[in-house]
């Protein structure tokens, strides 16, 4: 079994060059030797640094930008769109599940309400 230290060894090295680059162009882009795993996976998956996510966590009022649900640490998701990668917003898990789930097959979901 994998440990979580074992996962990252082998995403530094990308970690590091992705932040060497960024950084040049942007100097706010953390030092990677302090990144811890949230800023890590901010950066890998999203590209979004902790004041960005931050920022957005206020402008949304700490709620889900669906349901309006009060947003608990251990419930958020970063809404994006999987073709382009463009971060949308912060949604509750179950939100953003089945943003997700109706994403894949819209028509399927349509034709589901229209039939009730």
């Amino acid at each position: 079994m994998r440990q979580r230290n074992d996962y990252f060894k082998g995403k530094i090295h990308s970690d590091v060059t992705k932040l060497q680059m960024s950084r040049t162009k942007n100097p706010n882009i953390p030092d990677c030797s302090r990144l811890n795993w949230k800023t890590r996976y901010l950066w890998n998956e999203y590209e979004m640094l902790p004041n960005e996510y931050e920022k957005m966590l206020l402008d949304q009022d700490f709620t889900c930008l669906i349901c309006g649900c009060i947003l608990e640490p251990d419930n958020i998701s970063v809404d994006h769109d999987h073709l382009t990668g463009e971060v949308r917003g912060l949604l509750c898990r179950q939100c953003n599940t089945g943003l997700g789930k109706f994403e894949k097959r819209p028509e399927k979901f349509i034709a589901y309400l229209e039939r009730v």
